[in-house]
C-alpha cells in the first residue's frame, strides 16, 4: 500500500512538470474568426407590410428548407381581463386551438392537422397571445384555410371545453406541485398585488365560462388590426403576401375596444413573506418592481445584471454564494427589459433550510457592492463579450430573428435593436453599470418570497432585519 502511494506521488510530480501536450500546442495554434454581427434588416432583408386591415406582416424568404413557419402576436390576455381571469385566458387559447371550427368539427381538424403534418399551438403570456404554425410548404393552402377558420370562426365545442376545464385544472394543481412554479407564482402575487399580472385563477369563475364568453374575448382580441404576423420560410413575398392579405381582412375586425392594460396597484411593503412548506431545500426570492419597455439605460442594466448574478459562474453573487460559501447550486439575478407592464429584478437561490437567512445576506451585501464600487475593467469586459455572443447564438438564423422581430415590434422597441445592440453595448463603461445598479435596483423596496419550513428558517433573524415576516398562502378558488 506504501509503496502505491509513492508511486502515485512520483507520478503526480512528474506530470505537474510535464509540459503542454502536442494537441495543446496545436489548440492554440488555431485561429477563430470573430464572430460577424450579421443581421437581416427590416427594409432591405425582410418585408415589412402594413395591410389594410391594420395588421402588421413581416416576411423573409429562407429557402434552405422546404417549410414556412407563422407567428402571429395577439395583443391581449389575462392582464386585460379582471382579477381571478387568468384560467379564463388560458382556456381560451386551448380552445381555438382544440374547440373545432364552423366547417371543421374538433376532430376533423385535428385529423386535418395530422394527415397534413401541420404543427399549430397558441400560447399566452398575460400581455399577448402567440400564435405559431409549422408547414410544408407544398400543403401552404390547407394551413391558412385552418390558420383562418381556427382565429376567426371558432365554434368552441361544449363538450371539448368540458375536458379541456379539467385538464387545466390537473395543470395547475401539478404547477403548485412543482416548487420553482410555486414560488414564481407567490413572487408575482406579492410584486403585482391585486392587478391581474399576479392574480391567482379562479376555477370557480372558470366553471361558469361557455362558448358565448369565449365569442366575446374572440371579438375583443382576435382582431387583424390587433395582429403582427411574421412569416418566415420557403416562399415567394409577393405571392404570400397576397394570401395573407386575402384572410386577414377587415371583414373580421369589430367594433370591440381592445383597452389597455390596468395600471399597477402601489408596491407591497418591503418585508419578508413565507410560505410554509415542509421539504428538504428552501428557494427563495428578493424582488421588487422592474421597469417597463423600452427606456433608454437597459443597456446598461443588461449588463450590469450580468456581472451582478445573471452571468453564471462569472457574476459576483454566483462566486459568493456557490462557489465560496457553499450555500447553493442554483442561485442567478434576472432583471426583465421586454416587459410592457412593470418587469420585475429578483435574485433567485436554492440552498438549505437552515442557511436561508445567511444566503439572503450574502446576496443583499453583493446588491450593496455593486451600487457603491464601480465594476473592474474585467467584469465588464467579460459581461460585454458575453451578452453580446450569447445574442449572436440565439439569432442565429431568420426562424429564430422573426419571433423576436414581432416582440419589438409589439414593445414599440426600433426594428434595428438587436442590429445596434452590438454598438450599444459596447458603449456601456464602469459609470454607466453603476449609475444602473443605484437607479434600477432600490434596497428599501427589496422583498423576501421563501418557500421553506417555519421550524427550520431562522425567522428572527430576518425579524431582526426586516421587522414583519408575513405568513402567505396561495390557494386557488375551486381546486
Amino acid at each position: 500500500m506504501r509503496k502505491i502511494a509513492i508511486l502515485f506521488i512520483i507520478l503526480s510530480i512528474s506530470l505537474l512538470g510535464q509540459k503542454e501536450s502536442p494537441m495543446a500546442k496545436e489548440i492554440k495554434k488555431i485561429k477563430f474568426p470573430e464572430i460577424e454581427w450579421k443581421l437581416p434588416e427590416v427594409g432591405v432583408d425582410i418585408k415589412r407590410v402594413e395591410l389594410p386591415s391594420g395588421a402588421i406582416l413581416f416576411l423573409k424568404e429562407n429557402h434552405s428548407v422546404p417549410l414556412i413557419e407563422i407567428n402571429i402576436f395577439i395583443k391581449g390576455g389575462s392582464s386585460y381581463l379582471e382579477n381571478g381571469k387568468r384560467a379564463v385566458s388560458e382556456l381560451f387559447t386551448i380552445m381555438i386551438e382544440r374547440g373545432g371550427t364552423e366547417n371543421f368539427s374538433p376532430s376533423e381538424f385535428a385529423e386535418k392537422l395530422e394527415i397534413n403534418a401541420i404543427s399549430f399551438d397558441i400560447t399566452e403570456n398575460g400581455y399577448y397571445y402567440g400564435v405559431n404554425m409549422l408547414t410544408d410548404k407544398n400543403v401552404i393552402d390547407t394551413a391558412l384555410v385552418l390558420l383562418e377558420e381556427a382565429l376567426f370562426q371558432p365554434i368552441f365545442d361544449y363538450e371539448i371545453m368540458k375536458i379541456e376545464k379539467r385538464k387545466l385544472a390537473m395543470e395547475w394543481e401539478k404547477k403548485l406541485d412543482d416548487p420553482n412554479s410555486l414560488l414564481k407564482e407567490i413572487s408575482n402575487l406579492v410584486l403585482y398585488k391585486d392587478h391581474p399580472a399576479g392574480g391567482i385563477p379562479d376555477f370557480n369563475l372558470l366553471e361558469t365560462i361557455d362558448g358565448n364568453r369565449l365569442v366575446e374575448l374572440k371579438d375583443r382580441f382576435v382582431q387583424p388590426s390587433n395582429m403582427i404576423i411574421g412569416i418566415v420560410g420557403d416562399f415567394e413575398s409577393e405571392d404570400m403576401k397576397q394570401k395573407i392579405k386575402r384572410i386577414f381582412c377587415k371583414k373580421y375586425n369589430t367594433d370591440e375596444i381592445i383597452g389597455e392594460i390596468p395600471a399597477l396597484t402601489p408596491e407591497a411593503p418591503k418585508k419578508v413573506y413565507l410560505y410554509n412548506i415542509k421539504r428538504p431545500q428552501a428557494l427563495f426570492h428578493i424582488q421588487h418592481i422592474g421597469k417597463s419597455a423600452p427606456f433608454p439605460e437597459m443597456y446598461n442594466v443588461m449588463i450590469m445584471n450580468f456581472i451582478l448574478g445573471g452571468g453564471g459562474f462569472t457574476s459576483r453573487i454566483v462566486k459568493k454564494v456557490r462557489v465560496e460559501k457553499g450555500f447553493a447550486y442554483r442561485t442567478r439575478s434576472y432583471y426583465s427589459t421586454f416587459s410592457p407592464l412593470s418587469g420585475e429584478f429578483y435574485v433567485y437561490c436554492g440552498t438549505r433550510q437552515d442557511a436561508v437567512h445567511e444566503a439572503s445576506r450574502c446576496i443583499l451585501e453583493e446588491i450593496k457592492r455593486i451600487r457603491e464600487e464601480e465594476v473592474s475593467c474585467g467584469e465588464l469586459k467579460v459581461a460585454k463579450e458575453s451578452v453580446i455572443n450569447s445574442t449572436v447564438t440565439r439569432l442565429g438564423n431568420d426562424w429564430n430573428y422573426i419571433p423576436r422581430l414581432l416582440s419589438l415590434e409589439i414593445l414599440g422597441l426600433p426594428l434595428n435593436y438587436y442590429i445596434t445592440l452590438n454598438d450599444n453595448i459596447e458603449k456601456v463603461d464602469v459609470d454607466d453599470v453603476l449609475n444602473a445598479a443605484r437607479d434600477f435596483i432600490n434596497p428599501e423596496k427589496l422583498s423576501i418570497v421563501i418557500i421553506g419550513d417555519k421550524e427550520k428558517i431562522d425567522l428572527d433573524a430576518f425579524r431582526e432585519q426586516f421587522g414583519e415576516v408575513e405568513f402567505i398562502n396561495y390557494e386557488i378558488p375551486g381546486i
